[in-house]
């Protein structure tokens, strides 16, 4: 399984993970499925509302979820994923990542590296109690 984003938008994930340093950043992404595969069109930056350590949590803003929800629901778009940034330096999916995540979504994480060279990683869970499975990110 693939993640097909745009230069752009992995550009836009790197500057919200340079711009929300120490702290964790977060957001949406938007798109469709197809085969299995996620082609992301559009990235939605959330505020981190996390009530402990957001240097190492994050927790999106419930008002941009929902809404968001509210206006894929009646669109070809939806949410497939997720991002969020690590300010350790990993792209490595902690132990609460995987705790929280939605199953067949994409999550990518943005190392704080990833101004350095630092890729990052994308990786979904296809079923329930499963682990993580990286997936490949193809810039479009």
């Amino acid at each position: 399984m693939s993640l097909y984003i745009s230069q752009s938008d992995i550009e836009c994930l790197v500057e919200c993970a340079r711009r929300a340093h120490p702290e964790e950043c977060c957001g949406l992404l938007i798109g469709v499925r197809r085969g299995g595969n996620g082609h992301v069109e559009g990235v939605i930056p959330a505020e981190n509302i996390a009530e402990d350590d957001r240097t190492r949590n994050y927790q999106i803003d419930w008002k941009t979820l929902f809404e968001t929800l509210r206006r894929t629901r009646h669109e070809t778009k939806d949410i497939i994923g997720f991002y969020h940034s690590h300010p350790d330096g990993s792209a490595e999916p902690s132990r609460k990542d995987a705790e929280s995540a939605w199953v067949g979504h994409s999550y990518v994480i943005i190392p704080t590296g990833a101004v350095d060279g630092n890729a990052p990683a994308s990786w979904s869970i296809q079923g329930d109690g499963g682990q993580f499975c990286r997936e490949g990110i193809i810039a479009v």
